[in-house]
């Protein structure tokens, strides 16, 4: 499950998921070569890449939950702690969330993020499955 981004310098940026971490991988000639892949991330399936208009990348993934971190840095060597969009209530990956995630950017600095949350909590006191869509800003 590999997802693909290009920096402004040209740069691509490729996270992969793996039976465990998730690595990423840089190639600076066009995908000719890539960097030895490094681990970013203890585990995470179906990783999203997206470059906002104003340079931070965003990267969101699942498994356990839901999550999104960013990168200021703009050759994407270092990315900040993960958030977690969906509280973890149960050893299983996937109790709470399915995992998958997907962004859009939706101006200069603000993207949006479409999730599942499995126990959202309904107006009943019940647990619903839902669809979840988030507003966030991020500033470089």
């Amino acid at each position: 499950e590999p997802t693909f981004e290009i920096l402004k310098d040209r740069t691509l940026v490729c996270v992969m998921r793996s039976e465990g971490p998730m690595y990423q991988s840089l190639s600076h000639d066009d995908g000719k070569t890539w960097s030895k892949p490094v681990i970013i991330a203890p585990n995470g399936v179906y990783p999203r890449l997206l470059r906002l208009p104003n340079g931070v990348l965003a990267l969101s993934s699942g498994r356990p939950g839901a999550e999104v971190r960013f990168s200021f840095d703009k050759h994407a060597r270092t990315w900040s702690a993960p958030y977690r969009l969906v509280p973890l209530t149960a050893p299983s990956v996937q109790a709470d969330s399915c995992g998958y995630t997907d962004m859009a950017a939706v101006a200069r600095n603000r993207l949006l993020i479409v999730y599942s949350w499995f126990k959202y909590p309904g107006s009943d006191g019940q647990a619903r499955k839902a669809i979840m869509v988030r507003q966030i800003t991020v500033q470089p």
